[in-house]
């Protein structure tokens, strides 16, 4: 079967190939035997705990070698580090401590079939727009759906899914404090506040008139010269009780750093 993961990287759980298709920036890596066959039995049940037993049996002692925790371990591990590498995101395989792991439903995986992948007949230039479009229009109503329950989550400030339950400061402008759901490098941070000034230069004012919280969301495939999405949410605070008072969302659709 193959796999589009993150929007970016196909899998091939049958050649254990992982295949960047993405214009000027086209890669590939393989996979050894048992890496691969970790890695499809994760990403067949995103978000299912798979027990450590489980994947030594179906592992190791189906394909009849002996197999140990420590091996699995080195194995995840290694995975972690070549997904990581092509996606650039960090918690996708989670380790649930002395049962096993799982494959982060976080991470958008989609089932490709052969015409997904490869196109027999190109489509007239009219088809290709209106394709174009439709597809366009999926991305802004799956970000318009984020941004709601972002907000919701803003205004409720409850915890929900480990990955949005942590907040990583990432900069300051006047009285905006910046802040992303992923714990970004050093070398990242300044990245994504140049970014959100080109998106919104007047927002210096802003922030120099009144405090804010600004949550910050994107592709990383901007921070590297291509397209992607990139949205933040303007949130002013209470000078006095430091909450939150409403929220405004900003959204760029195919956006490329200039």
């Amino acid at each position: 079967m193959k796999y589009l993961i993150a929007n970016r990287v196909i899998y091939d759980s049958e050649s254990g190939e992982l295949v960047v298709k993405e214009p000027g920036n086209e890669q590939s890596k393989r996979l050894t035997n048992t890496a691969n066959r970790i890695l499809s039995l994760l990403i067949a049940s995103p978000g299912r705990v798979l027990e450590r037993d489980y994947l030594l049996d179906k592992v190791w002692e189906e394909a009849g070698h002996p197999g140990s925790s420590s091996s699995l371990s080195q194995y995840i591990s290694i995975l972690r580090k070549t997904l990581t590498s092509l996606i650039f995101i960090e918690e996708i395989i989670v380790a649930v401590p002395k049962v096993g792991f799982y494959f982060s439903p976080e991470i958008a995986v989609e089932l490709q079939n052969d015409e997904e992948m490869v196109s027999t007949t190109p489509l007239p230039v009219s088809l290709r727009k209106a394709a174009t479009k439709d597809k366009k229009n999926l991305w802004l109503i799956a970000a318009i759906a984020f941004l709601l329950l972002a907000n919701l989550w803003i205004l409720s400030q409850k915890q929900g899914s480990p990955r949005f339950a942590a907040e990583y400061s990432i900069g300051e402008i006047g009285n905006c404090k910046f802040t992303a759901y992923e714990d970004l490098s050093e070398e990242v941070d300044p990245q994504v506040m140049n970014i959100i000034r080109q998106l919104q230069p007047e927002l210096e004012l802003k922030c120099a008139r009144k405090p804010a919280q600004i949550m910050v969301y994107f592709q990383p495939s901007v921070l590297y010269g291509s397209h992607g999405r990139f949205f933040y949410s303007y949130c002013p605070t209470d000078k006095a009780t430091a909450k939150i008072v409403y929220c405004e969302n900003h959204y760029a659709f195919n956006w490329k750093l200039k």
